[in-house]
C-alpha cells in the first residue's frame, strides 16, 4: 500500500469540510464529491499498480472521517452558514444528537464513497498504464 497517496487524497475531505463550514457546498456538494471521486480515481490509476481498489476504499473512508471531524469540531459555525442543515437533521434523526450522528455515520458513508472511488480507479486503470 502507498499510504502517502491515501493521505494526500484524504486531504480532499479536509478541504470539503472547511468549505462546508462556510456554506460553500450547500447546494452543489454532490457535484463536488463526484468531481473529487473522478480526480481521485484518475490519480490512483496513474500512481498505483497493485491494490488500486483498496487504495480507493481507504482514501474514501479517510475523506469521510476527516470531513466529519471538521464539521463536528466547528458544528456551530457549520449550522450558522448552512441554515437548512439543522431542520434536515431534526427531520432525519429527531432528538438524536446531530454531531454524534455525523460521527457514527462518517465511516459508513466514507466506506461507500471509497467503494465508488475504488471501482472508478480500477476502471480508469483499464485505459492507461500506471507509472
Amino acid at each position: 500500500m502507498k499510504w502517502n497517496i491515501v493521505f494526500l487524497l484524504s486531504l480532499f475531505g479536509i478541504g470539503m469540510g472547511i468549505a462546508s463550514l462556510f456554506g460553500l457546498t450547500e447546494k452543489i456538494e454532490i457535484y463536488e464529491w463526484i468531481l473529487i471521486a473522478l480526480l481521485s480515481a484518475y490519480f490512483l490509476s496513474k500512481q498505483t499498480t497493485h491494490k488500486v481498489f483498496l487504495h480507493g476504499v481507504y482514501s474514501g473512508i479517510a475523506m469521510g472521517i476527516l470531513f466529519a471531524v471538521i464539521q463536528i469540531s466547528f458544528f456551530g459555525m457549520y449550522l450558522e452558514n448552512n441554515p437548512s442543515a439543522l431542520p434536515a437533521f431534526r427531520l432525519a434523526i429527531g432528538d438524536f444528537n446531530p454531531q454524534l450522528f455525523v460521527l457514527l455515520l462518517s465511516p459508513v458513508v466514507g466506506g461507500v464513497y471509497g467503494l465508488v472511488i475504488g471501482g472508478l480507479s480500477v476502471a480508469a486503470g483499464k485505459f492507461h498504464i500506471p507509472k
